[in-house]
C-alpha cells in the first residue's frame, strides 16, 4: 500500500539532508536512486516493513544528535536498512543484501566510500539472529533501538504491527508461525533491557514489555 503523505515527507527531508551533505550535483542519479528505494519499500508483499516503518524510525532518530558526520551515517543507514526484504529468505540474508545495496550505490546517496562502510556496518546490526557484545557504540545502540521502537507504541499500534508481520509471513502454516514468532518475541522479552539507549528506554521500555507479553500470550492460546 502506498502512503503518499509519508512518501512526500520522507522525500522532502531526504533532499534537505542530501543538499547539506553532498558536494556533488548529480541530481538525476540521486533522484533515480531515491525513487528506486521508494519502489522497494512499496512492494506489495510488505505490510510492516514499508515506508511507514521507515518514517517512524526517522522521526525517532531526530531525538538524537551526534554531529554532522555521524548524523548523516545514521540517517542513511536508517533509511536503507530494510531496502531488501523478502520473507522467503532469512532475516540475516535480507540485512546483508540491504548492506550490499548501499555498497553498490553509495555515491548516489551523498556518501563517500568510508562513510558507506560505516552505513553498511550499522545496517548489519539489525540482524537480531546474532548475539552482540555488550560494548556497542552509541550509534549501534541507536540503530537497534530505532528498529524496535514499534514494540513500545500504544497497544493498538503494536497490535496492527503484529498483524502485519503475520501478513508478511502468510505462507507459513499457523502452528509453525506461532511457535517461531513466540521464540522471536520471547527472545526480546528475555533481555534485561529491550532498549539500550537511556532516552528510548525511558520512553518505551515498560510499554514494550507489556506489548510483548500480550502478544506472546495470544500466540500460546
Amino acid at each position: 500500500m502506498r502512503h503518499p503523505e509519508i512518501e512526500n515527507r520522507i522525500e522532502e527531508e531526504f533532499w534537505k539532508m542530501v543538499s547539506c551533505w553532498s558536494t556533488n550535483h548529480y541530481y538525476e542519479y540521486t533522484d533515480a536512486a531515491f525513487k528506486k528505494v521508494v519502489e522497494k519499500y512499496n512492494e506489495k508483499h510488505r505490510f510492516y516493513h514499508d515506508l511507514v516503518h521507515i518514517d517512524m524510525n526517522l522521526n525517532e532518530l531526530k531525538k538524537f544528535s551526534f554531529g554532522h558526520d555521524k548524523d548523516k551515517i545514521l540517517y542513511i543507514a536508517t533509511f536503507l536498512h530494510d531496502v531488501i526484504y523478502d520473507t522467503l529468505q532469512s532475516d540475516k540474508k535480507n540485512v546483508l543484501q540491504s548492506a550490499e545495496y548501499v555498497k553498490h550505490g553509495y555515491s548516489n546517496f551523498g556518501l563517500n566510500y568510508e562513510e558507506s562502510k560505516e552505513v553498511c556496518e550499522l545496517i548489519k546490526f539489525t540482524d537480531y539472529s546474532k548475539k552482540y557484545s555488550k560494548n556497542l557504540t552509541i550509534e549501534q545502540q541507536v540503530m537497534q533501538d530505532l528498529d524496535l521502537v514499534i514494540f513500545g507504541q500504544p497497544a493498538p499500534v503494536f497490535d496492527q504491527y503484529d498483524e502485519n508481520i503475520r501478513k508478511e509471513y502468510w505462507w507459513v502454516p499457523p502452528l509453525i508461525y506461532q511457535e517461531k514468532r513466540k521464540e522471536v518475541l520471547e527472545g526480546f522479552l528475555s533481555r534485561k533491557y529491550i532498549y539500550q539507549t537511556t532516552l528510548l528506554g525511558l520512553e518505551y521500555e515498560e510499554n514494550a514489555k507489556q506489548n510483548l507479553k500480550r502478544a506472546i500470550k495470544r500466540l500460546k492460546n
